[in-house]
């Protein structure tokens, strides 16, 4: 049994992952730095719930199709998938 980890050569999972975060966190990111502009544009809204509802909703079904995609898939067609 060997209980050493896979080696991480030239960074490549470190990197994918940072991609990842930044692509799924960037546009969320970017309407609540925005908030003030939200806010002055719908001043009736609680426009910080909105975005946050938002957020959670389409993440939600981001994270559904993903799972489900990944429970019919093949493998090699989920790597194909991820390569694209």
């Amino acid at each position: 049994h060997n209980s050493n980890p896979p080696k991480d050569h030239k960074n490549v999972v470190y990197f994918s992952l940072i991609v990842a975060g930044i692509g799924f966190v960037l546009p969320y990111n970017s309407f609540i730095i925005a908030s003030d502009y939200w806010i002055q544009r719908f001043p009736t809204r609680t426009v910080e719930l909105d975005l946050s509802t938002t957020y959670i909703f389409v993440a939600f079904i981001s994270v559904l199709c993903n799972n489900i995609f990944i429970s019919i898939a093949p493998f090699r067609i989920r790597i194909l998938f991820g390569k694209l």
